[in-house]
């Protein structure tokens, strides 16, 4: 699906390799962006903003049925640059 949109992937993380790497250094989180080299992470669920506010990771949370998801992620992504959270 990426590519159709000319988005390089990189690697893809699934949980399997989520929790051998982040589990393996003693961390219990559902999500941890900062061990891939990840600066923001985009997610629906707010336990993970939750995460993200506890272990200091930046977060964007969209709602499954948000109909401008795309420039809501573009604003925030502007805000982080800007020094805004």
């Amino acid at each position: 699906m990426f590519l159709s949109y000319s988005i390089p992937v990189d690697f893809i993380i699934n949980q399997q390799l989520h929790d051998r790497k982040v589990k393996k250094k003693g961390k219990n989180i559902s999500k941890f962006p900062p061990e891939f080299g990840i600066d923001i992470h985009i997610d629906d669920s707010a336990g993970v903003e939750m995460e993200g506010k506890k272990f200091g990771f930046k977060t964007i949370i969209i709602s499954p049925d948000e109909g401008d998801w795309s420039n809501i992620i573009l604003k925030k992504i502007d805000e982080f640059r800007m020094g805004y959270e």
